[in-house]
């Protein structure tokens, strides 16, 4: 193979990756977007918005999912700027979210049904959407301790 040859080949490898990294960034900051969103009434935004004074768990809660997506944000941002190292380094920070993450969720779930039960709400009805909400965030807190792990693993691939 020429160096000539090599070089078109080479190209489009780095605009697929541009690609792939503009759209890994792209979903990112959506998927921050909506936790932003979501968390300014009750978080970000309490004075601007009519809201009933929350538990200490639920700021930690909000506070733990929201620095894990700045931490995200940064990192897909670093993987666009080719800033590999620094992404490495600071991808171990992402240990102590393999453990915050699923304790923050799923405490905060297991807590809402005295949550609502406190505010007067008959929750018999509820029990089997209740039920299913605590199995579903329980599979998503393993599918993110899969996740984080493989890429902590793999990340020198």
């Amino acid at each position: 193979m020429s160096a000539e040859s090599a070089m078109p080949a080479a190209a489009a490898g780095r605009t697929r990756a541009s690609t792939r990294d503009r759209f890994y960034l792209g979903m990112t900051l959506a998927m921050a977007a909506v936790v932003l969103v979501g968390f300014t009434p009750t978080l970000f935004g309490r004075a601007a918005f009519a809201v009933p004074k929350m538990a200490g768990y639920l700021y930690l809660h909000g506070l733990v999912v929201a620095s894990w997506y700045a931490l995200l944000v940064a990192q897909a941002t670093l993987v666009g700027r080719s800033n590999l190292a620094l992404h490495r380094r600071l991808g171990w920070a992402s240990l102590a979210y393999l453990v915050l993450i699923p304790l923050a969720g799923m405490g905060t779930q297991l807590a809402m049904p005295d949550r609502m039960l406190a505010a007067g709400a008959d929750i018999t009805p509820l029990a089997p959407l209740i039920e299913n909400v605590f199995w579903l965030n329980a599979f998503s807190a393993l599918q993110f301790i899969g996740f984080v792990t493989a890429a902590l693993l793999l990340r020198r691939q």
